[in-house]
């Protein structure tokens, strides 16, 4: 007589092994947040603002920064080059690891501006880098010369411009994409559709890393120490330390 064996039944432990698999989507922490492309303008002004919030450091106009120094002479517009307009930063993100941020952006076209602060990565979930794109933007990701009014008025340092990166994203910056850094802030994966300024004025700055990136306009350099560029193709040519 054939006889066949019964399949064990799983036990209560068993099933809820099963359910134990990863949510999909995933559930990320406060320091992980995810973006959609927005699907019209007042769309893309609340996520500029929320990205500004995130990820930007805070910034002061000149005039704040006098007050807050409790300086009743705020100096005039003739003693600085830059109109009032202009922004430095202060913040305690500053040499702190307690802040940490990633923005992972989904496909799609991202009309908005915003600055990429301390402790703060870009990553594109694109295949490609031009899966996400950053266009009809003055600015996109970017990073200005910091504390113009508090360090060099009013050319600001980039010497201490650390901790923060892009990858795998493409951007098309009326003004060129500005990214006056100092080590430690890599861009990689790049497709950069007009100049790649890595200066602001003649603030210090003191070099960095790209990778995997095509610039379809010109490299300036502006005054530096050193940059290490690796698999880059330089469409617009290059402008050297000037």
């Amino acid at each position: 007589r054939t006889t066949t064996a019964t399949p064990e039944q799983p036990t209560r432990d068993e099933k809820d092994d099963d359910n134990d698999d990863e949510p999909n989507p995933p559930v990320f922490p406060e320091s992980i947040k995810l973006f959609h492309p927005p699907k019209n303008e007042i769309e893309a002004r609340e996520l500029q603002t929320i990205i500004q919030q995130s990820a930007s450091d805070p910034i002061l106009t000149r005039e704040d920064e006098f007050s807050a120094n409790n300086d009743k002479t705020s100096p005039s517009k003739s003693d600085y080059a830059q109109p009032t307009t202009d922004y430095t930063y202060t913040t305690a993100n500053h040499f702190s690891s307690t802040h940490r941020i990633a923005l992972l952006f989904s496909p799609g076209t991202y009309p908005i501006d915003f600055e990429v602060g301390y402790y703060t990565s870009i990553h594109g979930l694109g295949i490609h880098p031009t899966d996400v794109a950053f266009a009809n933007v003055t600015k996109g990701p970017h990073v200005p010369a910091l504390d113009k009014y508090t360090n060099r008025p009013p050319n600001g340092s980039g010497l201490d411009t650390f901790w923060r990166s892009i990858e795998n994203i493409a951007t098309y910056p009326h003004h060129g994409m500005r990214w006056t850094v100092s080590q430690a802030a890599p861009l990689r994966r790049m497709h950069i559709g007009t100049n790649l300024d890595l200066y602001d004025g003649d603030a210090w700055v003191s070099g960095g890393v790209v990778a995997n990136v095509v610039v379809e306009g010109r490299v300036n350099f502006g005054g530096q120490q050193q940059w290490l560029m690796r698999n880059v193709d330089l469409r617009g040519g290059e402008v050297p330390v000037g």
